[in-house]
């Protein structure tokens, strides 16, 4: 994977700052999207830090003596959420996420001659699907994103695992459709 450098710099500092304070942290969002299927033209950087409500403080703690300007916490539908300015151009939203199997879930990808914890291509599948089923204005460029991702990744991907975390999602039809459609371009 290609990332400019001034991105590939605001994450990886990010991300090491994180983990080193023992909060496991991961690339989610378009940069993932890109890691695992077809390039994407992304303005902003997204990291997932595993934590809760009752921990933001800490995290936001962890950054600001790290030497990051912090805005928020703010409260979106995905969880609590932070936004690091950056000088190069690429601000990072830091997502604040409880749900320990996706960081169990999390890959490791070769940027450069760096290693960065990506989400599982499972995951941003499932989280392109999910954001199809409740916002219909984005449903297009999601299953795009998700198809990109099952296409490239088509022998690999652990598919009972995204089909049992669609039916919890209630988004079966949605991920039938992407693979569906992934499995047209493969003929």
């Amino acid at each position: 994977m290609e990332l400019p450098q001034a991105a590939l710099d605001s994450i990886q500092g990010i991300l090491r700052v994180l983990d080193s304070a023992g909060h496991p942290s991961m690339v989610v969002g378009g940069v993932a999207t890109f890691a695992w299927g077809d390039p994407r033209t992304t303005r902003v950087l997204d990291i997932a830090v595993l934590g809760s409500w009752d921990e933001v403080e800490t995290i936001e703690s962890i950054l600001v003596e790290a030497g990051y300007e912090v805005e928020g916490p703010f409260s979106t539908e995905w969880g609590p959420r932070f936004i690091v300015p950056s000088k190069t151009g690429f601000p990072v939203d830091i997502f604040i996420d409880e749900r320990s199997r996706l960081f169990d879930r999390r890959k490791e990808v070769h940027v450069g001659s760096r290693t960065v914890w990506v989400k599982s291509p499972e995951d941003v599948i499932l989280e392109k699907v999910l954001s199809a089923s409740k916002f219909p204005e984005e449903r297009s460029r999601d299953l795009q994103d998700a198809v990109g991702i099952l296409y490239k990744n088509s022998g690999t991907l652990n598919r009972s695992y995204m089909e049992d975390q669609a039916r919890s999602d209630g988004t079966t039809a949605i991920l039938n459709e992407a693979i569906e459609t992934a499995n047209n371009l493969e003929e």
